[in-house]
């Protein structure tokens, strides 16, 4: 059976996420792997935004995100939580 485009994108980030999850640790500080995950999945997807946000209590906070969208307002992580 052929595989939607939603399912070879998802294979595609599994498989990038697993590769790059054996180099992770070999960096020092927290910081350190976060930037290096975020370049490395930039380098390898054609996208507006990559973002690592946690979840504090009932707050999402953008730890870390390269691109060209708007996090910075309310209506940005919004925006991207209702396209989830």
């Amino acid at each position: 059976m052929e595989l939607s485009k939603r399912q070879k994108l998802m294979k595609r980030i599994e498989n990038h996420l697993r590769a790059t999850a054996r180099k992770l640790v070999k960096f020092d500080t927290e910081g350190e792997a976060l930037q290096y995950l975020v370049n490395s999945f930039r380098a390898e997807l054609e996208c507006d935004l990559i973002a690592i946000v946690l979840k504090e209590g009932n707050d999402v906070v953008p730890t870390l995100y390269q691109g060209d969208f708007l996090l910075h307002s309310g209506q940005g992580i919004a925006a991207i939580w209702e396209r989830l």
